[in-house]
């Protein structure tokens, strides 16, 4: 009997060791924690800070607040962290991570944050079934600026996101093979999905509506991506453009192309060109090339398919054009539409 006590004892020792509760600002958060009530924190670099791997911040339906002058929850250096179950507002970032894998954040809410969740170096992160809602920057930025960091095999998937700056940002020459499915975009005012110096990512059954004052899905010298099964309806500029050379602050790899992209089986609607392709500056260096378009249903829009003449070899098959003229504007080399 008394060994059964005595068991009984560690056990709950133990579960309240792993489920400490955070109730101050600036906390170093070395293990698990609940939250029993909402924090709110105006002062220093950080509300929380993440210390240690393998740490869950379970937000239990509470709310994180705070000045735009600090992050919410810093994570640096250290996987597999969680942030899950509540709501976070207020921030210049709700969730910064930096040379940090294994990232995990799931059904929050960011509110009136700059960024929801920026994410600098670092790969294999969840980004799941959270709402971002008027945020004043990017809502999810994946960059790299260090050549010894990669941001890759990131998923964001079953997210929302309503009068953002920004929707989602992927930004580097090491910042690749990432997968954005199943969002919701929703009154951006800047690109809905922009990749930036990155390659061979997926971008499939996304909603875009209403971005009202520029290109949906924008692409700068980004190469190898799959853009297909998106619904993308009403915009200030194209639905989709790919660019070359364009200019971006992340880390590059020096080339000034988008080569090989496939578009595949998108519905874009109500633009005043549909698919753009090219800056219309033409440089040796500088191309948009090789680029497959292929069964887009493209209606209401003033162009369905302009391609500038920094465009060349590129290619379009099976597309769909309704209320739609002209179908195709070509200044560039060698295309097929």
């Amino acid at each position: 009997m008394k060994h059964l006590v005595f068991k009984i004892v560690l056990m709950a020792l133990a579960l309240s060791l792993n489920n400490a509760y955070a109730l101050n600002c600036g906390d170093r958060i070395a293990s698990d924690i609940i939250f029993e009530k909402d924090l709110e924190c105006t002062n220093g670099y950080a509300a929380l800070e993440v210390v240690n791997n393998n740490v869950t911040i379970d937000l239990n339906g509470f709310t994180l607040s705070g000045s735009a002058q600090l992050a919410g929850i810093q994570v640096v250096g250290y996987n597999k962290a969680t942030i899950k179950n509540g709501s976070v507002k207020g921030f210049w970032a709700g969730v910064n991570s930096s040379s940090s894998d294994h990232l995990s954040v799931n059904n929050v809410l960011f509110y009136q944050v700059g960024h929801g969740v920026a994410i600098h170096g670092g790969n294999e992160a969840l980004i799941r079934e959270n709402q971002f809602i008027q945020t004043s920057s990017v809502s999810v930025s994946i960059t790299v600026r260090d050549k010894s960091r990669t941001a890759s095999q990131n998923l964001i998937s079953g997210n929302e996101f309503y009068q953002t700056l920004g929707g989602i940002a992927i930004c580097g020459h090491q910042a690749d093979k990432n997968v954005i499915v199943d969002n919701l975009v929703w009154k951006s005012s800047n690109y809905a999905i922009h990749l930036n110096h990155s390659d061979r990512n997926q971008i499939y059954r996304n909603r875009i509506l209403e971005n009202t004052n520029t290109t949906a899905i924008r692409l700068n010298n980004s190469s190898y991506n799959h853009i297909n099964h998106n619904s993308i309806r009403e915009g200030g500029d194209s639905g989709i453009s790919i660019l070359a050379d364009a200019g971006g602050a992340c880390l590059s790899g020096g080339f000034n192309s988008s080569l090989k992209n496939q578009i595949t089986n998108n519905q874009l609607s109500d633009f005043s060109s549909a698919i753009s392709l090219g800056l219309g500056v033409s440089t040796s260096t500088s191309r948009v090339e090789g680029n497959a378009l292929l069964g887009n249903r493209i209606s209401n829009s003033g162009v369905g398919i302009y391609s500038r003449n920094d465009t060349r070899n590129n290619y379009g098959r099976d597309n769909q054009f309704e209320e739609t003229s002209p179908n195709v504007v070509d200044n560039g080399t060698n295309n097929r539409y």
